[in-house]
């Protein structure tokens, strides 16, 4: 059996994050992982890739980081998990507090899911409310208070729609109409693909405390790349909550939510035996210093920008988003067909792409981002030299399957 075979005969689909099942990755090689070395990431083949995925977000500083591999081993060597709280529970804490605006309180967990689904929790013990409202394009985790909005919903009742509802994004009418006395808060990531119109993010805040609701923020992507503490600082707006994982915890399984001193009390029911990991705590305290010593956020969007105005300038492709992460869109080009020729053809020139998505690291190397533009223009003109069946024809496996996602 290969691989790829053995995966699928032992989990759902071959992996256990949706997004980087097998059916993802319309390339030639393994895709699997093997390890990975800076900016690289290495499949069990042996290829040698140049990472624009970044491990979904989470290894904006690359791989085995020496600054955080030093931290993780020395932590590694005394331990875990242990039977009293760990000083660094408090003490991270104390350094998240410092530079992220909202936050005056914090409460460690180990994915973005959870942190969601701990913020509504929060937000419905301290409103004494039931409702969440979310944006309708946005991405809050797998839980069944968040997946029911989407269209299928295995395994989650019907009934919990009462509980979480969605509006429009940007369009503040849309908010107005949906925020009832019911609704203990808003969440919604503050920008991801599309910008939110001028005024928008400081308005939805006045609306939500005006409703007696609270805002809060997932950050998930957002923070550690557009800004250390994400659409808050970029966009200049504070949330009463924010939820934060992925970049903090420099691969490692770390999230947190954070927020007022008076709001975050009601967090005490939160609670999981590996929330105090040491390691992945280590890793984020070490992430910090490195973000600060090293100007990691202007490198991503430096090496994004590079990225960005090479295609830019092909005339043929559509990008939405933010130069550290983004999406390539083919207008008028069936998308699926598109951009699997463009991860394949790219990955056969050792440049791993995600066709739903683009996100750049801060420890690329100029002359490596460079070559990687090169190599993507190349393919997009490539690209628009065929038609649908002729991309279709040149695919070497079977088009990439969309996440489940709203």
């Amino acid at each position: 059996m290969t691989l790829r075979e053995r995966a699928e005969a032992m989990t759902a689909r071959g992996s256990h994050t949706m997004s980087k099942r097998p059916t993802s990755y319309p390339i030639d090689g393994e895709r699997f992982a093997q390890s990975g070395d800076g900016a690289y990431v290495i499949a069990t083949d042996r290829s040698r890739y140049l990472d624009f995925v970044c491990s979904l977000g989470a290894t904006s500083l690359g791989y085995k980081h020496p600054a955080i591999t030093k931290a993780v081993m020395k932590q590694v060597k005394e331990g875990s998990l242990f039977s009293f709280p760990h000083y660094l529970e408090a003490q991270v804490a104390e350094r998240l507090c410092e530079v992220i605006p909202c936050a005056k309180n914090i409460r460690f967990l180990k994915t973005g899911s959870e942190a969601c689904a701990a913020a509504a929790s929060i937000a419905r013990t301290y409103t004494g409310r039931d409702v969440i409202l979310c944006e309708d394009s946005g991405y809050h985790g797998w839980h069944d208070q968040f997946r029911v909005l989407s269209a299928t919903h295995p395994g989650v009742p019907d009934g919990m729609q009462q509980f979480v509802r969605s509006f429009v994004y940007g369009d503040l009418e849309s908010l107005r109409q949906m925020l009832d006395s019911d609704v203990a808060a808003v969440m919604i990531e503050p920008a991801r693909l599309t910008r939110p119109p001028a005024g928008f993010l400081a308005k939805a805040l006045e609306m939500t405390h005006k409703a007696g609701a609270l805002l809060i923020f997932d950050e998930m992507i957002l923070g550690g790349r557009h800004a250390l503490a994400g659409g808050q600082e970029f966009f200049s707006v504070t949330p009463d909550m924010a939820t934060y994982g992925k970049a903090f915890g420099a691969g490692y399984p770390f999230a947190f939510v954070a927020g007022s001193a008076e709001v975050m009390k009601h967090a005490w029911p939160i609670s999981g035996t590996y929330s105090g990991d040491a390691i992945a705590l280590a890793a984020c305290e070490a992430m910090l210093d490195v973000y600060e010593d090293d100007g990691i956020i202007a490198k991503m969007r430096k090496n994004g920008k590079i990225l960005w105005d090479a295609l830019t300038l092909t005339n043929t492709v559509t990008l939405h988003g933010y130069y550290p992460h983004f999406q390539i869109r083919t207008p008028n080009r069936d998308q699926r067909l598109s951009m699997s020729f463009f991860v394949q053809e790219c990955a056969q020139r050792g440049v791993l792409f995600h066709p739903q998505i683009v996100n750049s690291s801060g420890v690329m190397l100029e002359d490596d981002t460079k070559r990687a533009a090169t190599v993507a223009v190349d393919v997009i003109k490539r690209l628009m030299k065929l038609d649908d069946g002729q991309v279709k024809a040149a695919l070497r496996s079977a088009p990439y399957e969309d996440s489940v996602r709203r």
